[in-house]
């Protein structure tokens, strides 16, 4: 494995190198800061991973898997020590033709008739667990990873698998071609990540806080082979480019996850009874809460509430451009919710009430149409940084 400073890079220096033992296992002293692992095997693919430092004794996993051959895909799944039983779920298409009932492999049932299978089922936290389709075929795939933790516990509505940091990558045998982060701050147990119509990647997003079987995709889908020959795509496709923004995303995340897990270690002030600043080192603006945004109400036609997050020099350990806008959070009369991601001034990722991820790979002006309220809501969250510091 190669190390190099910073977030994504990929093509600097290398600062450290270092050989993992027989069971995949490294042990490295670094300084605190931020890194980019790329990870090297013969027969497997170099993929890179960006990391965190922020004290003794971590534990970081990075994974990489076998170099596939055509028509293989294969679904790997990670997250972190809670809740530790994430389980995979798949539904390959179902062959009316015959008496094949296996079209759902998951830790019950490990393999359909055409061989695609759960090749691992980790139980203990952090995974991974991988899926393999052996021959990508026409028709339609769906796959959902449900949090089995709290889903056997009876506890349908848990925020557990929400801030678990679970990441579903897809590779073929171009490589790594998409991935996907499990929605935020959402109550729920179901994922439904995404599905392969036809042999295009589709994804969906949707998040489930039920255990009624009535509402779930799998009691009322026929499994029927729904595709138009032609329409039939060769090559594999994908529909946002959510994979190469992989780095920046999960910085925002991790930020955001760092900062509400430390809050009650930073100053608090409460500007007003409507709005509460978050502060780190007298100085730098990690987080605002707004009850009441009146100013936005307008926009979002409703009763808007905002949680802004800046970079956070406490999690990253490095110096940083203060009071830097990175993610905002705005939720409309208590159920509707919008997410936006930040770099540079620039949109790089917007959510809507459908949970929808619409990306701009290299940022897009946040006076472009970027998403509904993106430069009114990138506007009063800088606004709040001179309020906070007046």
């Amino acid at each position: 494995m190669n190390l190099r400073r910073g977030i994504n890079n990929r093509t600097g220096d290398v600062y450290r190198n270092v050989m993992a033992d027989e069971e995949g296992i490294a042990y490295l002293q670094l300084e605190p800061g931020m890194y980019t692992v790329e990870v090297i095997k013969t027969g497997y693919e170099t993929t890179f991973y960006t990391i965190s430092v922020l004290r003794d004794g971590m534990v970081i996993q990075v994974n990489t898997t076998p170099i596939l051959n055509d028509d293989e895909v294969r679904i790997i799944l990670t997250w972190d020590q809670n809740p530790e039983d994430l389980d995979s779920h798949l539904f390959t298409p179902y062959d009316s033709s015959s008496e094949d009932t296996t079209y759902h492999i998951y830790y019950s049932n490990k393999s359909d008739a055409n061989l695609n299978n759960l090749d691992v089922d980790d139980i203990d936290g952090y995974g991974p667990e991988t899926m393999t389709i052996n021959h990508l075929g026409n028709g339609l795939y769906k796959y959902y990873v449900v949090d089995y933790t709290n889903s056997s516990n009876g506890n349908p509505t848990s925020y557990d698998m929400s801030y678990s940091n679970a990441t579903v990558d897809i590779y073929t045998s171009a490589g790594l071609i998409q991935t996907f982060h499990v929605p935020m701050n959402r109550s729920g147990v179901v994922w439904e990540v995404f599905e392969i119509r036809n042999r295009r990647i589709v994804p969906l997003q949707r998040y489930y806080n039920t255990l009624d079987k009535e509402n779930t995709w799998w009691e009322h889908n026929e499994y029927e082979e729904i595709y138009d020959e032609e329409e039939i795509i060769e090559d594999y496709e994908t529909d946002s480019s959510t994979w190469n923004m992989k780095d920046d995303i999960q910085y925002i995340r991790d930020v955001y996850a760092y900062t509400n897990n430390h809050i009650k270690s930073y100053e608090k002030f409460d500007a007003t009874s409507e709005i509460t600043d978050y502060v780190f080192d007298d100085s730098t603006l990690i987080k605002a809460v707004i009850k009441n945004d009146l100013d936005l109400e307008d926009i979002f036609d409703g009763d808007v509430a905002v949680e802004y997050y800046y970079g956070n020099p406490d999690y990253s350990g490095v110096n940083e451009d203060k009071n830097n806008l990175i993610f905002a959070f705005v939720t409309v009369d208590k159920k509707e919710e919008y997410r936006y991601y930040f770099k540079e001034g620039k949109i790089i990722r917007y959510i809507g009430p459908d949970h929808v991820e619409h990306d701009f790979e290299g940022g897009e002006s946040i006076y472009d149409n970027g998403g509904l309220g993106v430069s009114e809501v990138f506007a009063k969250g800088m606004l709040e940084v001179e309020h906070c510091f007046v």
